[in-house]
């Protein structure tokens, strides 16, 4: 993950209270999803009280009153300790806000980053290592050498691939799983992701049936995970303007 990308993605229960008088100071729910705020601010302003009486409201909810400037020290001191090279180690990230009081994974966030852990695991393992030499596990892996590989799946190799596929689709299945339990945003992700996978079963399929070379199948691999970069881009663009 990119470092500029870091509070947009992370910042999720927290929100200036400005419209209270307050602008140096943020709500703050541990784990919450980008739903759980919004709906709490949207349901606290419909009481058409006074701003005590709405901050009480949104006490009920979950929400507590943090200070802005501790919150943004304390994340950019953790994104310089977990950053190298301008990319961003999300899960030492994690650990270090954690570190510092600050819960920001909601469970689904949890459940996905066991499933990534559990198939990184078994796709870098000794086993898949005649499949991983022509396409890695990552798509940011992929190289010249990857994309010019003019050979097709052999029929040795072809037991191994549909191991490794079956486990990479029934990963990306759970993933998406886990993300229909969050909210409206978490939702129009997994229906997104969902999409993107009809696509990566597609080349599967024709990588099986040497319709593809193992080059045209990384290249279409790029092509997925950037349009997927710039989908969930899109995606909480449209969330944070329109305030679905």
């Amino acid at each position: 993950m990119r470092m500029h990308r870091v509070f947009t993605v992370l910042i999720m229960g927290l929100t200036s209270l400005s419209a209270y008088g307050q602008a140096n100071q943020y709500f703050y729910k541990p784990g919450a999803y980008k739903d759980d705020l919004r709906n709490a601010i949207n349901a606290c302003k419909s009481l058409n009280t006074g701003n005590r009486a709405q901050l009480k409201c949104m006490n009920q909810q979950g929400f507590i009153v943090v200070d802005a400037a501790k919150v943004r020290a304390d994340y950019a001191e953790c994104e310089q300790k977990s950053s190298k090279d301008n990319v961003l180690d999300k899960k030492s990230f994690y650990t270090c806000v954690s570190a510092k009081g600050w819960e920001l994974q909601t469970e689904a966030d949890k459940e996905i980053e066991r499933l990534s852990a559990e198939y990184k695991a078994l796709c870098e393992s000794i086993e898949f290592k005649e499949i991983t030499q022509h396409a890695p596990c990552a798509s940011k892996q992929i190289n010249l050498v990857n994309l010019s590989d003019e050979s097709s799946l052999s029929a040795l190799q072809k037991p191994l691939f549909i191991k490794l596929a079956d486990s990479w689709n029934a990963y990306i299945k759970n993933v998406i799983k886990a993300m229909r339990k969050g909210g409206n945003y978490e939702q129009k992700l997994a229906n997104y992701r969902a999409d993107l996978q009809f696509r990566s079963e597609k080349d599967q399929l024709e990588l099986l049936s040497g319709k593809i070379t193992w080059g045209q199948f990384n290249q279409n691999r790029k092509e997925l995970s950037n349009d997927e970069d710039m989908g969930i881009a899109k995606f909480k663009s449209e969330f944070n303007e329109k305030g679905q």
